[in-house]
């Protein structure tokens, strides 16, 4: 009646390719850990063009050459969550085999559907920043005006065929309800794969910091003696040049000891006891700690940091971490490069960004930021950026990083108000 068993069987076909992503992907571990961008669209792709397929297979026909079905909803999941190349190649896909189909609706398919994948397209950036309330509100806005306005204006001008009011209330209520469920489900697996991988993040570095503390305590008790050892010996002996060896030797076990503190500092970070913090003149300390670094790099620091912001958490911990993130920063945007902080107020948090105009980072090095013994420098061990985040998220602050090739990167800090909010 009125086409609702087709419409509903469109609706199985697209939650059931959600169902596929999350059994086969979503819930192996080790699958999320190796998963690529573009593997990851690749997925997307395959899965949203099965779902668009069927959808058209399965049609409500009210007249020769027009049918109705819900195959823009694949269509607008593979462009918001995938991004606009995808969504170009499902509509491609859309109305290759639309026009394989045939009949007099393909030129209404091909326009309205050009239309539709502009507008999704010129909306996703929004999309992506809302949360989910504002984002069922916006696809439900979206979905119901391209699924009602079109049917009634090609109606009117005589495009198509006239179906009846009922007809197109209920092809509008089901693509309503369909649109809706499938982002409320996307966006709980989504909030289910970030928590299984903090879990397992948070796991794997209790093992390491156990390990590491060990290791690096059973090295530091020998390296201690043999320094104190090669000072005695370099008083004992009057040669210049092996005394020099002596030097580099010391040199050399102080840098060693300086490595072994941050595996223990890694291994076992402690937050003193909380302190009301005020954001302005931490900042401005640290730039005035970092300026003769900056310029031996001809690097400019650049503040626009709002004064009377306060914070709960660790002064001298939170400058370990801000003087780490700033340091990379800096050695990313060597020549005649800018490092920016800004800070940005919210209803209930601060927003701290560090923002720079380097080489920046593909998609695949972000996803291991933070992560031990990964580093994009050379040389590095990539302790001093985990001990970074492990320190501010023990002071209830997140750190999420934007960067892109060529352009630069932005490290953005989020920490929650004190309970007294801002100061006037």
């Amino acid at each position: 009646m009125f086409g609702i068993q087709e419409f509903l069987l469109n609706m199985l076909f697209i939650i059931l390719s959600i169902f596929a992503y999350q059994i086969f992907w979503a819930d192996h571990i080790n699958r999320i850990k190796i998963m690529t961008v573009k593997r990851n669209q690749f997925i997307i792709t395959l899965l949203c063009s099965c779902s668009l397929l069927l959808c058209i297979a399965f049609p409500v026909s009210q007249s020769t050459g027009y049918f109705y079905d819900l195959r823009q909803i694949p269509i607008l999941i593979g462009t918001f969550y995938g991004g606009a190349w995808i969504g170009l190649v499902l509509t491609g896909i859309m109305v290759v085999y639309r026009f394989f189909l045939g009949g007099s609706g393909v030129l209404n398919t091909i326009l309205f559907y050009s239309a539709f994948i502009s507008i999704v397209i010129s909306v996703r950036p929004l999309f992506l920043r809302y949360n989910l309330r504002n984002k069922l509100f916006l696809v439900s806005i979206i979905v119901a005006s391209m699924s009602f306005f079109p049917i009634i204006l090609a109606q009117h001008i005589g495009f198509a065929p006239k179906t009846s009011n009922l007809f197109i209330l209920i092809f509008c209520g089901v693509s309503l309800f369909t649109v809706c469920l499938s982002i409320y489900l996307i966006e709980r697996l989504l909030e289910i794969v970030r928590l299984r991988i903090e879990v397992h993040h948070a796991e794997k570095m209790n093992v390491l910091g156990e390990l590491t503390a060990s290791i690096a305590h059973e090295i530091r008790s020998p390296m201690t003696a043999s320094r104190g050892f090669m000072q005695l010996l370099k008083e004992e002996i009057s040669n210049e040049r092996n005394q020099s060896y002596i030097d580099l030797a010391i040199s050399e076990m102080d840098r060693a000891q300086s490595t072994i503190s941050d595996y223990i500092s890694f291994a076992r970070p402690e937050v003193e006891e909380l302190e009301k913090i005020d954001i302005s003149a931490l900042v401005s300390n640290l730039l005035s700690m970092m300026s003769p670094y900056a310029a031996f790099h001809n690097v400019k620091l650049v503040s626009n940091v709002t004064p009377n912001i306060f914070i709960n958490g660790s002064t001298e911990k939170l400058t370990q971490s801000l003087v780490n993130i700033l340091k990379n920063g800096i050695e990313a945007s060597t020549g005649k490069g800018k490092v920016e902080i800004t800070t940005i107020s919210k209803e209930k948090t601060m927003l701290l960004k560090i923002c720079d105009n380097g080489i920046g980072m593909k998609e695949e090095q972000m996803q291991r930021l933070g992560t031990p013994f990964y580093s994009t420098k050379e040389k590095g061990t990539g302790l001093s950026l985990s001990l970074s985040y492990r320190l501010i998220e023990m002071m209830d602050g997140t750190i999420k990083v934007e960067s892109e090739p060529g352009k630069g990167t932005s490290f953005n800090i989020l920490f929650p108000f004190t309970t007294d909010d801002k100061s006037p």
